[in-house]
């Protein structure tokens, strides 16, 4: 398992911290959703084991070395061309990898940011996060869709699809808000009412970090499982 080191959460929230500095005050509400966004599209994606070239150069495919249909990376997927933020992920990994090389991966790096972007504006981390995981080892673009809740699904494809993740309505509801077909949560009584709970109750930010870390608890690599990618664009 990746070792626990406190640099990666220091450098990790220092980093954000410095591209904050001199940027406009919305830089905390923008740039946490966009966070939190691709947490979510990186836990609900299938985490595979075995060796994929999927987004190495092109260089490599034609001298003979990657047999490859498409060079697609997940990035390069639909639903991740709206978000924004990958080149702090990238600065994040590039001063690790200078501090504690191989040790720290992308998706604790990304659990980390979305955590402390959140965090940022109440002046204290909301919740601990859970570290230890590894980078997959296949990026392709075509798999991203599958595994992304769809903006047009309807409540019960939205409870089907958490249910398969291992995740409850509660946690559907608390995590919601970021896509259209999160309306469709007010068609449920049962939904509706967590949501109703969570307007009254001083508890949202608690409830919501349990949450996330149970997100990130999907599918998890460890062990010897996957890798730790040394950029978090490509596979190494």
């Amino acid at each position: 398992m990746a070792r626990k080191t406190p640099s990666g959460q220091q450098q990790t929230k220092q980093t954000q911290q410095e591209k904050k500095q001199g940027t406009a005050t919305i830089w905390s509400e923008n740039h946490s959703g966009d966070m939190v966004a691709r947490g979510i599209h990186e836990r609900h994606r299938e985490a595979r084991e075995g060796q994929d070239a999927a987004g190495r150069t092109l260089d490599q495919a034609r001298s003979g070395r990657l047999e490859l249909l498409t060079l697609s990376r997940e990035v390069d997927s639909l639903p991740d061309l709206t978000l924004r933020g990958f080149k702090i992920i990238d600065d994040i990994k590039t001063e690790l990898e200078k501090a504690c090389p191989g040790v720290v991966s992308c998706a604790d790096i990304l659990a980390l940011a979305a955590r402390d972007a959140v965090s940022f504006q109440h002046k204290r981390s909301l919740w601990k996060g859970l570290l230890g995981r590894r980078d997959g080892t296949i990026s392709r673009a075509s798999e991203a869709l599958p595994n992304i809740p769809s903006p047009f699904f309807n409540f019960t494809q939205l409870e089907q699809f958490s249910a398969r993740k291992g995740l409850t309505v509660h946690d559907l509801v608390v995590l919601s808000g970021l896509l259209e077909s999160d309306a469709a949560l007010l068609t449920d009584k049962r939904s509706l009412n967590v949501a109703e709970k969570m307007l009254i109750s001083r508890n949202f930010f608690a409830e919501f970090g349990q949450s996330m870390n149970r997100m990130g608890n999907i599918q998890v690599l460890t062990g010897t499982e996957g890798e730790i990618r040394k950029k978090c664009s490509v596979v190494n």
